[in-house]
């Protein structure tokens, strides 16, 4: 038997649903119990059927507060056939108790939702978009369609939206991975509007660089920037995307 939750995360008094399947074919009720460090916070009970039950749940107003949810079959004459467990949080901000993952498959043909209904089961509530992005210093695609990374891999626009919007029907914050002081050798020569002058240099003088891929030329070797100049810190920042607020 197994209880699923519709969201990684609920804010105080939302309603949950929780949704019990795998009930044995012999059960004549199922029963939902609430606990905080074992008491007792609310309780339900459904008749059982094969298909499985949903149960609606009202949460408390506390905010900030861990749950344990116990699901139990019981047979005609009330002795116990099954249990299964879960956990929820009922937070108004994922910061507080942050559960911390990562999606980074964002190409045509992806199951976006699926996906992210998996990592429900985790109660993630902070989702980083790893790899999403179309240059270091060029974050979002001048194509929002779709767009090819610095490795040449493929990006669907629309799988990164479905990502986005059921990422946030979940209760998951979203976040852009980006590396912030870095920008693909191609600001030389793409009219991107990076300055040479921002860039980071050793005491002798020399440039800090890394080579991701130098077989594929200027696109994969990244030049690293000051994060104490005020240009480099303008031009970046008016280029990231913000997904979602923090809380």
């Amino acid at each position: 038997m197994n209880c699923t939750l519709d969201k990684a995360m609920y804010n105080p008094g939302e309603t949950a649903l929780c949704t019990v399947t795998g009930i044995p074919q012999d059960a004549a009720q199922v029963r939902l119990t609430l606990l905080h460090i074992e008491r007792v916070i609310t309780s339900d009970a459904q008749p059982a059927t094969g298909d499985g039950v949903t149960f609606r749940l009202v949460l408390p107003q506390t905010d900030f507060t861990g749950y344990l949810m116990r699901v139990d079959a019981t047979g005609a004459q009330g002795e116990q056939l099954a249990t299964a467990f879960t956990g929820l949080d009922c937070s108004s901000c994922w910061t507080r108790f942050p559960r911390y993952g990562y999606v980074w498959d964002f190409t045509a043909g992806c199951d976006a939702e699926g996906k992210l209904k998996q990592l429900t089961r985790y109660h993630l509530n902070g989702l980083q978009f790893y790899d999403w992005q179309y240059r270091h210093h060029l974050p979002v695609s001048p194509d929002l369609s779709g767009w090819t990374d610095w490795s040449g891999r493929a990006v669907d626009g629309n799988v990164l939206r479905r990502y986005l919007a059921k990422a946030h029907a979940l209760g998951m914050a979203s976040m852009a991975y980006n590396m912030i002081y870095a920008a693909n050798m191609t600001y030389l020569s793409d009219g991107s509007g990076v300055q040479p002058a921002w860039r980071l240099v050793k005491e002798n003088g020399a440039d800090f660089t890394c080579e991701m891929d130098a077989a594929r030329g200027d696109v994969g070797v990244l030049q690293y920037f000051n994060l104490l100049d005020k240009g480099w810190q303008d031009y970046i920042i008016a280029r990231s995307p913000h997904c979602s607020p923090s809380c």
